[in-house]
């Protein structure tokens, strides 16, 4: 906890020390964005606007031939063995909604 207080993060007043010790959780996620924030702010880090590039006909094609299709089942093949199931190989079906 000494070395989290040497960088100043200022955590809120319900804070309690093994919340942090987990490794998981709120308090974990507060202290990485709050260090990652400060090491961002010291390099004088610049994010740049992401560049979109255009679709090629071809690639316009694929994409509208993979349109989505509500209540679609669609079959899956489990190529793991179950541990509970008699055969390896099954195939489940998943409805997509």
């Amino acid at each position: 906890m000494e070395t989290v207080n040497k960088f100043g993060v200022k955590f809120s007043p319900y804070f309690e020390e093994p919340q942090l010790l987990l490794g998981y959780g709120e308090s974990v996620c507060y202290l990485v964005d709050d260090l990652l924030n400060r090491e961002l702010i010291r390099r004088d880090y610049k994010f740049d606007f992401p560049v979109i590039l255009e679709a090629s006909d071809e690639e316009r094609e694929d994409l509208e031939e993979e349109k989505f299709e509500p209540n679609k089942v669609i079959e899956l093949e489990d190529n793991m063995q179950n541990i509970n199931s008699d055969s390896p190989n099954k195939s489940k079906k998943i409805i997509v909604k």
